[in-house]
């Protein structure tokens, strides 16, 4: 009998400690610093953290630059846009 009541307050315990996680799941990714990304306009695979030539073709590496905004939601108008029209009304 006392063997079921050390197991059932183990495993209560165990319970209890594991619940007891406030740690955000995603705080190492909120806390990411962002790097500077240099890739090659030809050769988008090529992806380096300073600037400097391709490999593959010579060119000069650019910073590649990214919008930062999150979309939370989509419009129909966005959806059914021409691709062209859509390109030019984000300049």
């Amino acid at each position: 009998m006392k063997r079921i009541y050390f197991l059932t307050t183990l495993i209560v315990m165990i319970g209890a400690v594991g619940c007891n996680n406030n740690k955000d799941p995603h705080a190492s990714h909120k806390a990411e610093i962002v790097k500077d990304i240099y890739t090659c306009p030809m050769h988008p695979e090529i992806i380096r953290d300073k600037p400097g030539n391709c490999p593959i073709c010579g060119m000069q590496l650019v910073k590649k630059e990214t919008g930062g905004e999150k979309i939370i939601e989509v419009t129909m108008d966005a959806l059914l846009k021409p691709t062209n029209e859509f390109v030019l009304s984000s300049i």
